[in-house]
């Protein structure tokens, strides 16, 4: 378990400024540190570009930690396969229709984010949701008529009287969920195996 602060910095030399940016490691992915100040800037953006109500982020949550750590692992997978493309146009197209909403809040404010980390914050968080909605979506199976029918005879106490006809998609659509969900922890778990991704903060609840 490694707790120490990674950065204390101290600027001292410009007039009546004084920036102080602590941060904590908190983990590793994609064969790299990953720190609390990482982590906050990820739950901000994921908040401002999915549209949610925002709340001025405070504490951080192993939960947090483990989506920041896994969004740097398939980060890395994306641009290793070259999945999903962003040109520099889409992507300052993108930082300058979320900057406004960002520069609101306090919480992203107090990170005293340059240009440069938000550019780079806005492009790993813009691939790697993109590139995990298309392998979630490509992992949809297909769910076989015998599958329906060995499912509804084991449960026929259930359904009660009603037919296969009558529950046979609903069964589909809840085999191919289930077989869908498998498949994505099977494939998160490889993931975090390729990307040494490793939470030193394995509690629940905030910090």
């Amino acid at each position: 378990m490694i707790y120490f602060l990674l950065f204390l910095i101290d600027l001292a030399g410009f007039p009546q400024t004084s920036k102080r940016i602590l941060s904590q490691t908190v983990g590793t992915s994609a064969y790299q540190v990953v720190t609390s100040r990482d982590v906050k800037a990820s739950v901000i953006l994921n908040q401002v570009l999915k549209n949610t109500t925002p709340e001025n982020y405070q504490e951080l949550s192993a939960d947090d930690v483990s989506r920041t750590l896994f969004e740097f692992a398939i980060f890395r997978e994306s641009e290793s396969l070259s999945a999903v493309k962003l040109s520099d146009s889409e992507l300052q197209q993108l930082v300058g229709d979320i900057k406004p909403a960002l520069l609101k809040r306090s919480d992203f404010k107090a990170l005293e984010a340059t240009d440069t980390e938000l550019k780079s914050w806005v492009l790993r968080k813009k691939v790697a949701m993109t590139y995990f909605d298309l392998k979630v979506n490509s992992l949809l199976g297909i769910v076989t008529d015998e599958e329906v029918q060995n499912y509804f005879d084991r449960n026929r106490i259930k359904f009660g009287s009603t037919s296969l006809e009558t529950q046979k998609d609903s069964i589909k659509a809840f085999l191919q969920k289930e077989n869908q969900k498998q498949k994505i922890e099977d494939w998160v778990s490889a993931l975090k195996l390729k990307y040494q991704v490793r939470n030193d903060i394995n509690k629940k609840g905030p910090l």
